[in-house]
């Protein structure tokens, strides 16, 4: 019993030390591998491979990395987010990521490693932990996400019945601010086997790092509009009233994936009410009582509070 103990204040030690150094969730991925429940697939530049190599080897996991690196290709308006890969013959190598597979058994990150290489998407997603029903979801999907920035908010929202609020559990949308339980895209916002996911993730974030499992699950219950080119913005701690269609703003912090000096941060950012038309449809009033429309296929209205 003690020696357990002494086990996992050493793990968690080792997990806060990697939230500062990779990040909040690639580091639940590897607690999630770590505990067992899949294999992590995480991405890491030249100056953090070495380091964080040492740190998984010295909990207890195994790690395989691709052969060749993956070269990032940052969306319109997302704040530095990825979601297509560039592909050419005059990538600067100095600038690609490693992938590594981890998990606790050598003989799954090796056969994901392979399995991605093969571009085998299903035995991956399996591998990832990804429920059946979204994996199939994905392959239906891929070539009309991959048509615009390989983004599949729009197409799940699509997938969603109802107006919302949708299942919180699901809202994978507030990853773009750093905090999310899932790391794939649900088949629907009201998925129930992606939503069971996402609290067994819960439960062992909360266990293990339980102040980053609070903060996590406070921003997965926030509301936000996503908009393929022009921004994710979120209005943390803002009420939707169902028998109004309107998102309340009063209180609200406003988080955006904007540049400060982007043109269209304004829209969003001087807000009093939202009125949502549909889920791609809103109306803004403003503080100084004016109001706009917006309507279009490239806005989706992701309500879950």
């Amino acid at each position: 019993m003690i020696q357990s103990i002494k086990k996992n204040k050493y793990t968690i030690c080792q997990l806060e030390k990697l939230v500062d150094y990779i990040g909040l969730l690639q580091t639940r991925e590897i607690l999630s591998a770590w505990a067992g429940h899949k294999v992590a697939r995480i991405a890491l530049t030249d100056a953090k491979i070495n380091n964080s190599i040492n740190i998984l080897s010295s909990i207890g996991l195994h790690i395989e990395v691709k052969k060749s690196k993956i070269f990032l290709k940052k969306d319109i308006g997302k704040g530095g987010w990825s979601n297509k890969f560039l592909e050419g013959e005059n990538l600067n190598p100095d600038l690609g990521e490693w992938l590594l597979y981890v998990s606790n058994n050598q003989k799954k990150s090796y056969n994901s490693m392979k399995a991605d290489e093969n571009e085998d998407e299903t035995s991956l997603g399996e591998d990832l932990g990804i429920p059946n029903c979204c994996i199939d979801f994905y392959d239906r999907n891929r070539e009309k996400a991959f048509q615009k920035q390989n983004d599949f908010v729009p197409l799940v929202l699509e997938n969603t019945k109802g107006d919302g609020p949708y299942n919180f559990w699901n809202n994978y949308v507030s990853q773009y601010f750093g905090y999310s339980l899932l790391s794939f895209f649900p088949c629907s916002f009201n998925c129930k086997n992606a939503a069971n996911f996402a609290q067994n993730t819960y439960e062992l974030l909360n266990a293990y790092l339980p102040f980053h499992a609070k903060k996590t699950i406070h921003f997965q219950k926030q509301n936000l509009i996503y908009t393929e080119y022009k921004g994710i913005h979120m209005y943390e701690n803002s009420k939707f009233i169902k028998s109004k269609k309107t998102i309340n703003l009063s209180n609200t912090t406003f988080h955006s994936t904007l540049k400060p000096n982007a043109l269209s941060l304004n829209n969003y950012l001087e807000a009093k009410d939202i009125f949502i038309i549909n889920k791609n449809s809103l109306k803004i009033t403003y503080k100084d009582k004016s109001s706009k429309f917006f309507d279009s296929p490239n806005i989706s209205n992701c309500i879950f509070n």
